[in-house]
């Protein structure tokens, strides 16, 4: 379950729910979490995007970046500030406002090398005036709401990166034993093996780690920097995989048409959203140290 699906399961009012889960679990209803600005990714404090509170209920103005289901989203959660002064942690809102809502636009496609067709979205919101229902949760608790989830979207970000170097792994080792090269295959020659002996190593390191990160989790240890090492881990060392099943396929792996080649340019986006590896290693130490 993504955040966005999150943010309503959790803290939206029971009007807002009846409207919306039933056609969110069926895909009727797609929605939008829309959180990230051109000059607000890993700090979403700085974003700009307001909502000013008015007669009518609220008035939103900004825009977003790199939203996923923008174009076809249904509704859209829209983080805003509702009060500069309070600050990131008692300031920020989240608020569900249709997309149909006058003045709201998608204004652009982001088109990505790898994992989403046709990409992501930028929207703009000018003036787009909601009702006083609008508003998801507790005035001022949005960016509580935004966070709570990053622990187990961060483990589904590192189950993607195992998979995905799992894989690479797999056609590694089938490729090594039948590309023929000086009269055998390249399996035969020891810096191959410790190619594969290393993807190897690491694969089972990143799966096990994830393993152990999902399992206390589920048994009520909601532990960030567990959460954090796992994708940290798991997303560089399923990268590394990946290119080195490039490496070992050669020119092959490098061509439009290759598995590994797909692998190559989306496993890239895994060490980025969700939090970047070096987000990942500030919350590791900040919990460590707390």
């Amino acid at each position: 379950m993504g955040p966005g699906a999150k943010n309503i399961m959790y803290h939206a009012s029971e009007a807002q729910r009846e409207a919306l889960l039933p056609g969110m679990a069926t895909g009727e209803i797609p929605i939008a979490f829309a959180l990230t600005e051109p000059n607000s990714g890993s700090d979403p404090g700085s974003m700009r995007t307001t909502a000013v509170r008015n007669a009518d209920g609220w008035v939103i103005n900004g825009s977003k970046t790199f939203i996923s289901n923008g174009k076809k989203a249904k509704y859209v959660i829209v983080y805003a500030y509702t009060d500069k002064s309070a600050g990131a942690r008692g300031g920020i809102s989240a608020f569900l406002m249709p997309a149909d809502t006058p003045g709201f636009s998608v204004t652009g496609t982001i088109e990505l090398m790898g994992t989403a067709t046709p990409g992501v979205f930028e929207l703009s919101f000018d003036e787009c005036q909601v009702g006083p229902d609008a508003l998801i949760g507790e005035l001022g608790r949005g960016f509580h709401y935004a966070l709570e989830g990053l622990n187990e979207g961060r483990m589904n970000v590192g189950a993607t990166a195992v998979g995905m170097g799992e894989y690479a792994l797999e056609l590694a080792i089938e490729e090594s034993k039948q590309r023929p090269a000086f009269g055998g295959v390249i399996s035969d020659f020891q810096a191959i093996r410790h190619y594969i002996a290393t993807m190897a190593t690491d694969m089972r390191a990143a799966r096990l780690i994830l393993l152990d990160a999902c399992w206390r989790y589920d048994q009520g240890e909601k532990r960030r920097e567990l959460a954090s090492m796992a994708k940290l881990f798991a997303t560089e060392a399923g990268s590394r995989t990946v290119d080195t099943a490039v490496q070992i396929f050669g020119g092959t792996g490098y061509c439009r048409g290759f598995a590994v080649e797909r692998l190559y340019r989306d496993i890239r986006i895994t060490r980025i959203y969700e939090g970047s590896s070096e987000i990942q290693k500030n919350t590791i130490a900040r919990e460590l140290l707390r």
